[in-house]
Parts: C-alpha cells; structure tokens; sequence
C-alpha cells in the first residue's frame, strides 16, 4: 500500500513511493555482496608485489617484540608487522591465505558505513549514493591488490567508519562504552597507519556537524559538554606521537615543503586522484601507480571537477551552515593529508610523490559520510525515520548508484591487467618448481627483477631476502651453484671479469692437494664482493675439505670423479689454500663475476 506524500502544489497528492519488498537496505546488501565476490576473485588473481615481500621477510626473521615496534620507511605499523608475523608462521609465501584478512577488512568496512549511514539518516534511498561510493570506489578496489598498502587502507577505513559509528551513537545516547568504542577504533587504526591521528578531528566535527544552533553555539555546547572526550583523545594521540618518535627515526634528505609544493600536491592528490574515484572515474586504466607517467584526459578533470563544484554548490544551498561545516571538515581532513604527504615525501621523489593516489585513498570515506550530511537532514535526536522519499527522488537515486557502479567497474576492470602482478607470481612459481625439482638447489644470492622489488627502501633486495620464508640455499659452496633468471628460472652460472690461477706444477693434474693446505696464485689480485671460485678438480676417493681466503674459511666437499666446485666469496686476495681428506688434482681455478648461462 502507497504511503500518501506531501500535496503538491495543486492541492493534489504528490506521487508516493510504494513500500514493497525492495528497500534500500537489500540493494545495498546486493552491492556489498556483488563488490565484495569480485574483490575476492580478483585479490586471489594478484600475488605479491613489492613490499609485501620485504613484510613476509621481516615477520618470518624478527622477533615479535621488536618486529612490533620497527620503524619502516617512516611508519609504524605494528598492526602490519602482526599480521605479516603471523602469516609468515602459519602460511609461508602461501598469497592465497594472506588476502583473506583483506576481505575481512572490506566486509567489516562495508557494514559499518552503511550502519552509520543508517544512525545519521535512516534507511532512505539517498544513502545509497555515499555507500556505493565506499563500496565501489576504484581507489580502494585497485589499491588494495598490493598487500602491503591494502593493510593500511582498509584497517585505516574500518577505523574511521567504526569510529564515526560508534560516536554518532554516543551523541546520540552517551555511555562510556560508546565513548570507548571510538577509542578502541582509532587505537586500531593507529596500529596500521599514523592518519588514524586525523580520527580525532573527525569526531569533533562530526559533533560540531550534528550541533544545533549557530557557529558561536555550536563550539561553545561542543567543547564545554564533551569536553572530558577530546582531552582523552589528546592525550592519547600525544602518547602515541611520543611512541612514534622514540621508535621511527625522521626522513633524512627531505625539505620543508613551500606553498607552491602544497599548491601542486594539492591538484595532483585532491583534483586528479581523489574527485575522479568519488564518482567512480577516471574511466580508463592509467590512474595507478605514479600517474605523472599516464597523465589523466583533460576533459576527464574538467567533468569531475565540475560535478565537484555542482555538488559543493547544491550541499550549502540545501544544508547552509551544517553543509559549510561538513565541507570545512572534508577540507581539513584534506589539507591535512596534502600536509603529511609535503612534510614527510618531498626530497628525492618530490616530482612524482603527489601523482601517487595512495596517499589520498582513505579520504574517500570521509568525502562520502559528510558530502551526504552536506546534502542530506539527519535524522532528528530521537530517531524519527524521514519520510518516505518521492518516486522521482528514489529513481534519480538509483540512476546516480548505476551510474557510480558502472563507471567503477569500467575503471577497476580497465586497470586490473597491471594490479595482478603475474611477472611476480611467475617469478616466485618458477623457484618453487625448480625447488621442487632440485631439492639440493644452491643459488647465487642475486637481486631479484624491478617486477618483484624495487631497490628503494633500504638494502638491495636479494633473493634470500624477497624469498626467505620458501628456505633457499644461498651461496653455499656446492658443486652446482645456479642463478636465476629474470623470470625465476636457475640456469648455471658463467664468469666474466674473470682471473685464472697460474699453472699447476704438476703435469696432468696441476696443483696436488692433500691434508696439509696447499697455496694456489691467481695472475692478478681479485677485488670486490661476492665473487665467484670455480675450481676444477678430480679425485678417486671423496673427502671433505677447505678453501681458505682473507675472508674466511668455507669447507667444502670433494667427490670422486671429474666436478667442479663453486665457492662465494668477497675480495680482495690474490692466491687461496686448499686442503682435502684425500688426494685431489685441482686442473684450473677461475674468479670472477657471475651471470647465469641462458643457452644452458
């Protein structure tokens, strides 16, 4: 049955909205279900990438008391470094097990926004406008296929939206344990990412939001009831800068950032990354990653940027000072991630750090949750429902969600082949196979390609550190040390720059070498770091034995028959000893550096 509307202003009735089985609560359960299945598929599609490497490593080589506590790359993150420890212990390199967390992140994300939704408006057909934006958003989709940033964006969500919730309910009717579920939220928030300091200030706007009466009212009833509140937050946020201090040592090579920097980083985070997402652009697969390289089309920014304006213009129409007020906070939640990002980015990467949206993701929330208190009355103190919305609303309403999830999925879908990461899962399969296949596989500890990691945020990412928890044997002395290749593949290694040994004095053998050492000249003096010892040698009788260099000493095995022996070691030395159990011919010694042969 028709619920009657408003008379229009004919004196007839104005169309009603027929209250079937269809209310908004089941599309958006539809959305949050459709969004999270293809979240799922496409998560187990990826592999890791990057980072996500550098985090298994740590959690599988730290202790937990000090891997909680580590400063990386300016963060601390022990919220990630649990996650990492615990992954890397129960299922090593296993992918398919670490994104699960991340879609438990997402669905608990989900139903918290639109929770809050629902306490700030009821359920009404508009809210279904900021929800799909949350759960749509190309940022959050596309991003969160690196493992690594996805266990800062979506912790750093969840705790926002959580947070939100939980003090829209304490306004509502206070108690300490609503009041303690925002604390508990941010707390959660901070474990992953230091923007969960910026939650705080959310709360007292979202009050100042919700307060009745004009600006100079609405401070002074803020402040002075919920008072106790923010001096809380204060000074938890003050203990956990001093934490953050002790522990995560400054950024070196930075400068302070100018205005024309904060201008620049403002366009590039807020204009070109973030107000596309809102809508659901930028519709083409080039918005990932350092965008300087894929500049986004003019008319894609002139569009997004004109429905911003249309949309700031239409909230302060309709809301006026609760719309002004809710910008204001989107702004300075805005202007304070533009700050951080100029703070502690600028220096070396300065000329690409802003086309980087994931330093401007988790403000999409905040845009979604008070654009819509900009537009929307909340409802009132005591709960009352708004009344049913009229037939057109609803269906520009439902325009407005297909339209969002269309130009969501064109831009997800568009920019996924990249997000995949199927050079580094191709890279990772073939050492597992070749594992597999070789279970006595030495490798040369070489750097692994730009695909798996980059060598950007301390120490050269070698193999034994990207692939630590699949236990390789690394420049161990073997009879057959293998390199792998650019696609993960081990090939036997060949030398260039290489020395050779002088001749042997003894004619069909070379150099006779039994229990007491014997000294083997090179023609030149070897230099540099893990070079490479390839020694020929043949015996009757395997015997174990030793090369010893400045360096050190490297016990090795001699077997019976014509081998050849690979030792890793670093200069300089210009001869090595050589003892064994057993006589030994050694035909020909040759250092140098290694690369793998390809044709074999």
């Amino acid at each position: 049955m028709g619920t009657p509307a408003p008379a229009g202003p004919d004196g007839g009735s104005a169309r009603t909205v027929t209250r079937g089985p269809v209310r908004p609560a089941v599309v958006a359960a539809v959305i949050a279900v459709g969004q999270l299945c293809w979240f799922t598929v496409e998560l187990l599609r990826g592999y890791f990438w990057q980072d996500d490497f550098n985090f298994y490593y740590l959690g599988a080589t730290e202790q937990l008391g000090e891997l909680l506590l580590r400063g990386y790359n300016g963060h601390l993150q022990p919220g990630t470094f649990l996650v990492s420890w615990v992954m890397a212990r129960l299922a090593p390199m296993d992918y398919e097990a670490a994104v699960m967390p991340v879609v438990v992140l997402q669905a608990l994300s989900l139903l918290l926004c639109w929770r809050l939704l629902v306490r700030l408006f009821g359920e009404r057909w508009e809210i279904l406008v900021p929800f799909t934006m949350v759960a749509c958003s190309p940022l959050t989709f596309g991003l969160s296929m690196w493992w690594a940033y996805a266990l800062a964006l979506l912790p750093i969500q969840l705790a926002v939206l959580g947070a939100l919730n939980a003090h829209a309910a304490y306004l509502a009717s206070p108690s300490r344990w609503r009041a303690a579920q925002g604390f508990l939220f941010t707390a959660f928030g901070l474990a992953f990412w230091e923007k969960a300091l910026l939650i705080p200030p959310l709360l007292f706007g979202l009050t100042l939001v919700l307060a009745d009466g004009a600006l100079r009212e609405r401070l002074s009833h803020v402040v002075r009831r919920h008072a106790k509140l923010w001096l809380g937050y204060v000074v938890a946020c003050a203990a956990y800068l001093v934490v953050h201090f002790v522990f995560v040592p400054g950024e070196e090579g930075g400068r302070a950032p100018g205005p024309g920097d904060l201008l620049r980083l403002t366009v590039e985070l807020v204009g070109d990354s973030l107000l596309p997402a809102v809508f659901g652009g930028p519709w083409s697969g080039n918005w990932l990653g350092f965008r300087s390289l894929a500049p986004q089309e003019p008319f894609v920014l002139a569009l997004v940027w004109a429905l911003t304006l249309v949309v700031v213009f239409t909230g302060l129409r309709l809301g006026r000072l609760r719309a002004a007020l809710a910008w204001c906070v989107v702004a300075g939640y805005l202007a304070a991630s533009v700050l951080m990002v100029a703070v502690t980015r600028l220096g070396e990467w300065e000329a690409i750090v802003g086309t980087d949206p994931r330093y401007i993701a988790d403000a999409l929330p905040v845009v979604a949750v008070f654009g819509g208190l900009a537009l929307l009355q909340p409802r009132d103190a005591g709960g009352t429902p708004a009344p049913p919305a009229p037939r057109n609303v609803v269906i520009g309403c439902l325009l407005a969600v297909f339209a969002l999830v269309a130009g969501s999925v064109a831009s997800i879908a568009l920019a996924l082949p990249e997000q995949r990461h199927e050079a580094a899962r191709n890279y990772v399969a073939n050492v597992r196979a070749a594992i597999q296949l070789y279970p006595d596989l030495v490798l040369y500890d070489d750097r692994v390609p730009q695909e798996v990691l980059i060598a950007l945020l301390g120490g050269e990412p070698y193999v034994s550190k990207v692939l630590g928890p699949l236990d390789l044997r690394v420049d161990q002395p073997t009879g057959d040390l293998r390199m792998l290749d650019s696609t993960g593949t081990p090939h036997p290694i060949g030398l260039v720059d290489a020395v050779g040994a002088e001749p042997g004095p003894i004619d069909g053998c070379g150099y006779l070498v039994g229990t007491s050492q014997t000294r083997i000249e090179l023609t030149r003096q070897v230099t540099g770091s893990r070079r490479v010892v390839n020694i020929g040698y043949y015996t009757t009788v395997g015997s174990d034995g030793a090369v010893t260099l400045p360096t050190g000493t490297f016990d090795v095995k001699f077997e019976q028959g014509l081998h050849r022996q690979y030792v890793v070691v670093d200069g300089p030395f210009d001869e090595l000893l050589v003892r064994a159990g057993s006589k030994v011919c050694i035909t020909d010694v040759v250092v140098g550096s290694p690369l793998p042969d390809l044709n074999r």
